[in-house]
């Protein structure tokens, strides 16, 4: 079974950092707004940081539900960065409150003991080392602050991904991702945290859906997600024909864009692992 390479594929979602909103169908979103519900209650003086922030979801929520706490936004993507930067430029609510830089959330330079809360929503995944990940949360949070770290149970993203290589690449085997698929497992996000030296660690499931307004905008946004999914392995002659073969499978099998209650009536279904816990 052909092996997908996660820091392969991050790089090419660094490549879209612009599109990165729409490629998620609001999925990441949805998940950033359940984190809020249980959230601490956090003052003026409190500092945030957004880890992997990628376009500034989380930070947006933190805005709100945090009104007088300072964000400050990291990411390994100078273009992810870029996006943030623009939106502070733009927005006088993020101006004075929020500043962003460039930074590995594998080695972060930031100073330890420095935050009240920290969370990285759907990073450590992608991350060559997540166990270093982990700790330079526990090692930048204050004694006493919360984590909320996130990853992916299920998705159908990889269902729809190997019957579109079905289409484009029929003699291929399946392609498969164990590091990926591991997250998958209950034991791994809290098993990381807590070797990392995170205490209580306790973990949730949110179910959400990527959706789009129709099935044209959703085979665009899909093409982008299948491209980022194949990474270095498919050619540009193989990419290109992503779009005719979404179309097949969805005519062939549309049940694996069922979404649950049926709304919106086509989308795809994904569970949430949510994790928090104190330092």
């Amino acid at each position: 079974m052909a092996k997908l390479d996660p820091e392969a594929m991050a790089k090419v979602f660094q490549h879209q950092a612009t599109t990165y909103e729409f490629r998620t169908g609001g999925a990441t979103k949805t998940v950033s707004k359940y984190i809020m519900q249980y959230l601490p209650p956090l003052d003026g003086g409190s500092i945030i940081l957004d880890n992997a922030c990628g376009a500034g979801a989380v930070t947006a929520d933190l805005l709100t539900q945090c009104p007088t706490a300072r964000i400050e936004a990291v990411d390994v993507s100078p273009a992810m960065i870029d996006i943030v930067n623009t939106r502070i430029a733009d927005n006088s609510s993020w101006k004075g409150r929020v500043t962003a830089k460039v930074c590995d959330g594998q080695d972060l330079s930031l100073d330890s003991d420095r935050y009240d809360l920290s969370i990285m929503n759907f990073g450590i995944f992608f991350f060559p080392d997540p166990d270093a990940g982990a700790r330079e949360i526990v090692r930048t949070l204050k004694p006493g602050g919360m984590a909320c770290v996130t990853c992916w149970k299920a998705s159908a993203l990889r269902d729809i991904f190997n019957a579109v290589q079905a289409v484009v690449k029929p003699a291929t085997e399946v392609e498969s991702s164990p590091v990926f698929e591991k997250w998958t497992k209950p034991e791994t996000l809290p098993g990381t945290l807590t070797r990392a030296g995170l205490k209580n660690v306790r973990l949730h499931e949110k179910p959400v859906v990527m959706a789009w307004d129709d099935e044209e905008t959703l085979v665009k946004a899909m093409t982008l997600n299948m491209g980022a999914l194949s990474g270095d392995s498919w050619t540009q002659d193989e990419k290109a024909r992503i779009p005719t073969a979404l179309k097949i499978v969805l005519a062939e099998s549309p049940e694996l864009f069922d979404v649950p209650g049926g709304i919106p009536e086509k989308g795809v279904a994904q569970t949430a692992f949510v994790a928090f816990g104190e330092k």
